[in-house]
């Protein structure tokens, strides 16, 4: 019965899915990635002796004395941030939190949620730790939200003035450039 919100409706792997759904929108948009510094490579790798090995084994092994090592230096910096490939890295790391979170679906029946090119809206905690709440839109009308609110693994029917305040967010988020709504009376709304 999708109407009686006192239904636990994920079990854990299916939890652990969604959170990786959302550490992965969250960590491979163009600004986190920005922010990061995911696409640059330090000076001191490239100035590393072992990569300046590498670099002449790679000219001479592909027979091309411009061979560049870069793109394989840039891959591994990206598995390094994007992957579970490491187990003290930064998705691990955000995969461990989001997942200690609760979690919730947030329902609304009659206003829509909007989105923005940022769809991960988070608020940090008090410490700024990490995130302390982080939503995200994955229709017009669910979102799903993982917080330190009580309410976990259920579903919460939002009334129409709260989803107009959780838009409103969007709006006035440093990191969203882009709204996105189903359509202008969504927008004008809020």
């Amino acid at each position: 019965d999708y109407k009686n919100n006192k239904i636990i409706v994920c079990n854990d792997n299916e939890k652990m899915l969604l959170a990786e759904f959302t550490i992965n929108i969250f960590l491979r948009n163009p600004k986190t990635l920005d922010i990061l510094k995911v696409n640059d490579i330090p000076t001191e790798t490239l100035e590393n002796e072992k990569i300046k090995s590498y670099q002449k084994d790679l000219a001479t092994y592909s027979n091309n004395e411009n061979a560049d090592i870069k793109p394989f230096i840039l891959h591994a910096h990206k598995r390094l941030y994007l992957t579970k490939d490491y187990p003290k890295g930064l998705y691990n790391f955000c995969l461990n939190t989001i997942s200690d979170l609760n979690f919730q679906f947030s329902i609304t029946e009659s206003l829509p949620f909007i989105t923005s090119d940022f769809p991960v809206y988070y608020k940090w905690t008090s410490d700024n730790s990490f995130v302390d709440f982080i939503y995200l839109p994955i229709h017009p009308h669910i979102a799903l939200v993982f917080s330190r609110n009580k309410i976990s693994n259920q579903i919460l029917y939002l009334e129409p003035n709260l989803v107009k305040k959780i838009n409103q967010n969007y709006v006035i988020w440093d990191y969203s450039d882009f709204i996105i709504a189903r359509d202008k009376i969504n927008l004008k709304i809020i």
